[in-house]
């Protein structure tokens, strides 16, 4: 008879799991758990606030520590997908054929759905770029990423901590606009989001942003709803072998 075995991917068998059938780990699963939360080739974005308010030090080492131990889980229990970790602004720029490879602030100004039309709206960024979590849910579906080279200089900000820049790039990674959305659509050469064949889950570390609420007033601000639009094409875009998500861990300094 198969056991089964509680994880963050669902009940799954196991010949030494903890459970004698699927009902009795169902049952008991929670949290994490069943239904599954995670398909098992669902790739992973982490974001990480870098707007100055929470820097790249100590504490956002242990964020980078306790989300790879996550996915180490994951991995255990059968995920296949893949995982990219990135800051949420990147003031350097690494010139290469093809445009220079940034940070996510590049998708400010891309057409949220590839036309030019009066009632397209570009997805904005503007001085608290960097904690625009919203924004970062829907950039890996218009920007291509690249992974840092460990002998370019290209960790600065990261020089103090534990590891060494040689396993830091195989996980962090720099980004530039899709060349699907690079042109202006009235050019004829945009045709917007890319759209995966599998489920994307963009994880969030960050504070609140001034850019979303109206001068304090706990509203909506003009560009929370940009990005709520934006949100809400991609998710348009779910089919039976996609879905976007995203999970916000709002943090507290």
């Amino acid at each position: 008879m198969a056991n089964y075995n509680c994880t963050q991917l669902g009940c799954i068998q196991d010949s030494l799991g903890t459970f004698t059938s699927l009902a009795a780990c169902q049952t008991s699963c929670v949290g994490w758990g069943c239904p599954p939360q995670l398909n098992s080739n669902t790739d992973i974005v982490f974001v990480y606030d870098n707007s100055g308010s929470y820097a790249p030090g100590q504490a956002m080492e242990n964020l980078f520590k306790a989300a790879t131990a996550w996915t180490e889980t994951l991995a255990q229990g059968g995920w296949t997908g893949t995982q990219r970790h990135s800051l949420a602004k990147n003031d350097q720029s690494y010139p290469d054929t093809g445009g220079a490879w940034t940070g996510l602030q590049t998708i400010g100004g891309t057409y949220i759905n590839g036309t030019d039309t009066s009632s397209t709206q570009q997805i904005t960024f503007s001085s608290n770029q960097a904690e625009s979590w919203l924004g970062w849910g829907v950039a890996p579906y218009y920007l291509d990423s690249r992974f840092k080279s460990p002998t370019a200089g290209q960790f600065p900000m990261m020089t103090n901590w534990s590891m060494p820049v040689s396993e830091l790039a195989l996980y962090w990674v720099d980004w530039r606009s899709k060349p699907t959305v690079k042109s202006l659509p009235s050019n004829g050469n945009n045709t917007g989001a890319t759209i995966p064949t599998n489920d994307v889950l963009v994880v969030s570390f960050c504070h609140e942003t001034s850019d979303y609420d109206t001068s304090g007033s706990v509203k909506p601000g003009t560009t929370f709803k940009n990005h709520y639009q934006a949100w809400d094409f991609i998710y348009s875009q779910k089919n039976s072998s996609f879905t976007p998500k995203g999970f916000l861990a709002s943090l507290f300094t």
